[in-house]
Parts: C-alpha cells; structure tokens; sequence
C-alpha cells in the first residue's frame, strides 16, 4: 500500500493496482554496523530518488505452518544532483556535475538522531 500498488476500498477490501506511471521518491532504511572491537551501532541509510515497481510475492499459509518466502521489490535508483551553497546544480573545477545516489548517516553525525525523519538535502556546505 505504501508503495501506490494497493489500496483499501470504501467496503473495506483490499484491490490491486497495476502502475501506469511510476513516481519518483526516496527509501529509508537501517542496518547495523560494528566497530573495531565488536561494538554495534544503526547505519541509517536513505536511497535518493528512485522508482519502484510491484512486488513480486513468494509464500505460502498451510494450517497452523507458514511457509515464509521473499517480497522482491524491483528498484531503480536515479540519484539526485548536488547542489553548491546557492542552490544550484554543483560543478566543479573540470565542469563535471555530480548525482548523489545513496546518503548515509552513523552515530557520531551531525543531525543523526533526526536522520530518518525526511530524506536528507543533498547541497554542499563546504567546498
């Protein structure tokens, strides 16, 4: 449902979409990392500006015994240009631009408690 490939009914029943046009946005998620002696922390990671097409579903209910299977999500990640301190589309020395595909965040960042709230802005603070 989250994804716009399902939606609840006004009676309540679930119906299938299929997607005539796919719409752009970011994924969140987090994973765990470990430091140099064993010390675990959460890797908060956003992917920028991708599409994502219908799951592809693979398990099975039997009685009391669940057959657990994959979801497989099809992504494309199309990244998002990065931007200079005005705003605008980031070119360096040699005229090249660059796409950010992938923004982490790990315990130490600034901003990380709040990381996961919105998809991060990709602008350059500093050159």
């Amino acid at each position: 449902m989250a994804l716009g490939y399902s939606v609840v009914l006004d009676n309540g029943t679930v119906a299938q979409l299929d997607a005539v046009a796919l719409e752009k946005h970011c994924l969140y998620f987090e994973t765990m990392g470990a430091r140099e002696g064993g010390a675990a922390f959460k890797i908060k990671t956003w992917l920028m500006n991708i599409t994502t097409s219908k799951s592809g579903k693979n398990y099975t209910t039997k009685g009391d015994n669940v057959e657990f299977g994959k979801h497989e999500i099809p992504i494309t990640i199309y990244g998002t240009p990065l931007r200079d301190q005005n705003g605008d589309e980031f070119v360096d020395e040699d005229g090249m631009t660059r796409v950010v595909y992938m923004v982490s965040s790990v315990p130490g960042d600034a901003g990380y408690a709040t990381f996961g709230d919105a998809a991060p802005d990709v602008q350059l603070t500093a050159i």
